[in-house]
């Protein structure tokens, strides 16, 4: 790590270099020991950087090691290889005063001298990395900090709120290859708890429209889980459309709950969520089977012994419903919403008999 205790990034170059001596050395070299190989990870991950573990750029620009495997897979070179870096520097310190104007070097050099650009990032520091893979929120970038830059270097306007960034290099030759280096910085200063990214409200959590994107996931399940069932696409009399949530818990006694989440299986102990500022409610529909069903409502569980805790929480206790849709609000004015995590969670606890409910058009506004 560095003198601030965070891992340096290789460039993609350095990366190719390795993909291909490593293949060499474990396959070439040991006839018979080994049966092939695979690449980690073929396509764009955000996952502790946004380029750490990448072969390829989101836009489908390749990186060295693309380069680097088809060579040793094929046994034939690229027709066009990918821009090199071989240097992306910091003119003077990595730890400075918050709003400092900071300069950075770059050497980039292309094989067939095709004409390169380049794009600087300046990104928030990924503050608490995801284990095994799991998923990672993207970390907020900063357009407005880059005063001047090109492919010799560029200068940068840091932000005011301390804590670690990283400045990335994005140098492409027009040719479907590119390259890639980062370098991190220090803005010294307390830290300031980061708020959520921004929400456009009226914020959908659950409705009939595009479901590919939702701002919160269904995933963290509490309770007697055997006993839990969630479909989000039942048919079954939905106050809207075509579909609503359908609730099962079938267990005779105890209790299981499910909290919509932002990252995704996260307790708190990721920075994420959403900065619902300016809502004023959280409004949903419910009915139960058969009346009578009790069931509590909340938004923004995670409390202050959380790393990110939630700004705000509201609930609705021991809801009893009917078998007619109604609709409810837990209020949020007057609250800080500056960071939801939870979005919507709900509980339950049998009474002796199995309890299904239904939900629908869960929506801060």
């Amino acid at each position: 790590k560095n003198g601030w205790g965070v891992a340096p990034e290789l460039t993609s170059t350095a990366k190719g270099e390795i993909y291909g001596r490593v293949y060499r050395q474990a396959v070439l070299g040991q006839p018979g020991k080994c049966l092939g190989a695979y690449a980690f990870t073929w396509g764009n991950k955000q996952e502790a950087t946004a380029t750490w573990f990448g072969m390829l750029l989101p836009d489908g620009s390749r990186l060295e090691a693309v380069d680097a495997l088809g060579e040793v897979w094929s046994g034939k070179p690229p027709a066009n290889r990918c821009p090199q870096l071989t240097g992306l520097k910091w003119e003077r310190d990595d730890q400075v005063e918050p709003g400092a104007i900071v300069k950075a070097t770059l050497k980039a050099a292309d094989p067939e001298m095709d004409r390169l650009t380049v794009q600087w990032v300046l990104a928030r520091e990924t503050e608490a990395a995801g284990i095994g893979g799991d998923a990672e929120a993207e970390t907020e970038s900063f357009s407005t900090a880059i005063v001047r830059g090109d492919l010799l270097g560029v200068e940068i306007k840091l932000p005011l709120n301390p804590g670690g960034y990283r400045l990335f290099a994005y140098v492409r030759d027009g040719h479907g290859g590119a390259a890639v280096a980062n370098l991190p910085i220090l803005v010294k200063g307390q830290v300031i708890p980061a708020k959520g990214r921004a929400a456009k409200l009226p914020l959908v959590i659950y409705d009939e429209g595009d479901r590919d994107k939702p701002p919160y996931i269904p995933s963290g399940w509490m309770g007697n889980l055997k006993s839990l069932k969630l479909d989000e696409k039942c048919e079954g009399h939905p106050h809207t459309g075509k579909t609503c949530i359908r609730v099962e818990y079938l267990a005779q006694d105890g209790w299981a709950g499910v909290v919509w989440q932002s990252p995704a299986g996260d307790w708190g102990d990721k920075p994420g969520g959403f900065n619902l500022t300016g809502a004023k409610q959280i409004s949903f529909w419910a009915r139960g089977e058969k009346g009578g069903e009790e069931v509590g409502f909340e938004i923004g569980i995670y409390g202050a012994e959380k790393k990110y805790p939630d700004t705000a929480h509201g609930k609705l206790e021991k809801v009893k419903l009917t078998t007619e849709w109604k609709r409810f609000q837990i209020n949020l004015e007057k609250l800080d919403l500056s960071r939801i995590k939870s979005g919507f969670v709900f509980s339950t606890a049998s009474s002796g008999a199995p309890i299904r409910f239904y939900l629908d058009d869960i929506v801060v506004e």
